[in-house]
């Protein structure tokens, strides 16, 4: 085979023993089939990973707030155990987080010192800490026993009503199909159990 000459004014370059063809050229970038599977795999890929993701937010939507909840549980009772006389109580919050609210605790929950034992924020009485309202489609529901509309404490660290009572129950929290419960026994110790409230 001869080889040809080199020609440096023609725009392409012949080199023994290729074939070249001088109309073709590569432009950088995709073809339209590279294109259609790609956006294909990233679909697939989309629709197993969002129904994954809401699972997983919801879960911790539900564990912040649980965790919410059991610090101004646990607040309430160091309180009244720290001070040593009164009672520290935890109630649901009214929209403002000033007062205590009727039952709905999805309006978020307030912890303050109850100097006056009536399980309601008076004038002078100290709040310690506001909880945010509920989010994310969550409800509370305080479901049994004696603490629908307060959890108080002692400076013994037990959980008493305003009549001076034991108090104990649950309180469920749900988002979605996702359950906690939460129950509170005598001695003011709060179990933890990712189901249903029984």
């Amino acid at each position: 085979m001869k080889n040809r000459q080199i020609n440096h004014n023609s725009p392409s370059v012949v080199v023994p023993g290729c074939i070249s063809n001088p109309e073709r050229r590569f432009n950088g970038g995709f073809t339209l089939i590279e294109l259609i599977v790609t956006m294909a795999i990233i679909g697939i890929l989309a629709v197993i990973a969002i129904p994954a993701f809401s699972t997983f937010t919801r879960g911790s939507i539900i564990s912040t707030q649980s965790s919410d909840l059991i610090a101004a549980v646990n607040l309430a009772r160091s309180e009244a155990v720290r001070r040593g006389a009164g009672r520290v109580v935890v109630c649901p919050g009214n929209v403002g987080g000033s007062d205590c609210a009727a039952v709905n605790w999805d309006q978020g929950w307030i912890v303050f010192v109850d100097q006056d034992n009536d399980a309601s924020v008076d004038g002078g009485e100290v709040v310690l800490r506001v909880f945010e309202p509920l989010s994310g489609g969550s409800s509370m529901l305080l479901d049994s026993g004696d603490i629908g509309t307060y959890i108080s404490f002692t400076a013994d660290g037990s959980p008493r009503l305003i009549n001076g009572n034991p108090a104990s129950g649950s309180i469920e929290l749900t988002v979605d199909t996702r359950n906690v419960c939460l129950a509170l026994n005598v001695t003011g110790r709060l179990s933890v159990s990712k189901e249903a409230c029984p």
